[in-house]
């Protein structure tokens, strides 16, 4: 795009712009913060893989609402994990809300970004709720606005009674269909709730649509804006002040820092166990395998990850050949062997620090050739323990972590 396309356009819709510099600007400082905590990590990971948490810049969960965290409905919004989910995120969203901004004007929709946000995630939240997600799921990203400006668009479309309003309507509903289609295929990784809550505050707000077309250019629509700004920049300064409380004691971090280490290994030693086990006795192997999807698909473990959950598939429903068996050990191998890499401090915290050495050398061995069964019998033996340790320290330090919590939200209670 011309630069001087680029400057009219943003003169023409400044509130679509602004939301979208705010969307790379944020985005811009995970990678960099998550970079500088762990230099290691390939910018490539972690631009296209994903950064992996938005904890700290204002990503939404059950547990942090009901530790009275009510800004993170708004600022989850402006959290992306990867380029990708970024990059798809501002196409659309520039696309509908320039369209969205140029029939109502740059204060009703920064209104509109506000209460279709903040509304949508509620409704998913209160879904999650419900449904006993687990609480401390994270969620975040544009896509909720974008849903509600979908709804928005093709309620105003369908209502509009033209033939370009409908073919408006009918273009927003492929959308929806695109979309949840997408969720059904990707649901690991997508909001389908957010999706859905989004898209029904956008339904409602385009059933005001005439009346907020009269608001246009009023002093009204002025002031309506100005207040959803400051509520939104509000809502990021809250972020900012509880992590900036959260970040003043060195312990405090380091703390939130092994809690979440444990509970990534703890996600991850279900597939590595399956090394010491015999090919059919691994019933449990691709809800192992998804378990620790999130983790495994970045860095090195990708490619024996990928491998190995297919061998898995295949083994729920046929017994494998002697090549595929084998295969799936040097796989299970190489994943093993990248997990005590990643997570060798947890490890070393344990009972007996030596054992990630030994579980390494039984994991490079498998690499190369199958497992003899006291090998097996050995690794099996060594990874129960490690099982153990983490799964009681995990428990120990949510525990921990829920009771700060807790004492943290009375506090502030009492200081009301």
């Amino acid at each position: 795009m011309p630069f001087r396309t680029l400057l009219r356009e943003i003169r023409q819709f400044p509130a679509t712009a602004a939301f979208s510099l705010a969307w790379l600007l944020v985005f811009a400082a995970m990678a960099i913060l998550s970079h500088r905590e762990n230099p290691t990590q390939d910018w490539w990971g972690l631009l296209i893989r994903g950064i992996g948490t938005g904890q700290r810049f204002g990503d939404l969960s059950l547990a942090a609402l009901r530790q009275g965290q009510v800004w993170r409905l708004v600022t989850c919004n402006f959290v992306h994990f990867s380029v990708l989910h970024l990059g798809v995120n501002l196409f659309a969203f520039y696309l509908l809300g320039s369209l969205v901004e140029s029939w109502y004007g740059s204060s009703l929709f920064a209104a509109i970004y506000l209460v279709a946000g903040a509304a949508g995630n509620a409704l998913a939240m209160l879904a999650r709720a419900w449904a006993g997600s687990n609480p401390l799921n994270q969620s975040g990203g544009g896509s909720v606005v974008i849903m509600a400006l979908i709804g928005l668009c093709a309620t105003v479309g369908w209502r509009s009674r033209t033939s370009m309003g409908s073919d408006l309507g009918w273009q927003m509903a492929k959308a929806v269909v695109m979309t949840g289609l997408l969720g059904v295929a990707f649901s690991r990784y997508i909001d389908n709730l957010g999706h859905l809550g989004g898209l029904l505050a956008g339904v409602s707000i385009g059933l005001m649509h005439r009346g907020l077309l009269r608001l246009y250019g009023r002093p009204i629509a002025w002031l309506v804006g100005q207040v959803a700004m400051a509520l939104i920049v509000a809502s990021g300064l809250a972020q900012w002040a509880d992590e900036h409380r959260r970040g003043s004691s060195h312990g405090d971090v380091r703390e939130d820092l092994l809690r979440r280490a444990f509970e990534e290994t703890n996600m991850t030693l279900g597939v590595v166990a399956l090394l010491g086990e015999d090919v059919g006795g691994r019933k449990n192997a691709v809800r192992a395998f998804e378990t620790a999807g999130g983790i495994l698909e970045s860095g090195g473990g990708r490619p024996p990850f990928r491998r190995g959950l297919a061998l898995a598939l295949a083994a729920s429903k046929r017994p494998l050949g002697d090549a595929e068996r084998a295969e799936y050990d040097r796989c299970l191998g190489m994943i093993t062997a990248h997990v005590l890499n990643i997570f060798e401090p947890v490890f070393r915290l344990g009972p007996d620090p030596a054992a990630v050495d030994r579980l390494r050398a039984l994991a490079l061995a498998a690499e190369s050739r199958p497992l003899a069964e006291e090998e097996r019998e050995e690794f099996r033996r060594t990874i129960a323990m490690e099982k153990d340790f983490v799964g009681k320290e995990l428990a120990e330090r949510v525990r921990r972590y829920w009771r700060q919590q807790d004492e943290e939200a009375r506090a502030r209670a009492r200081l009301r």
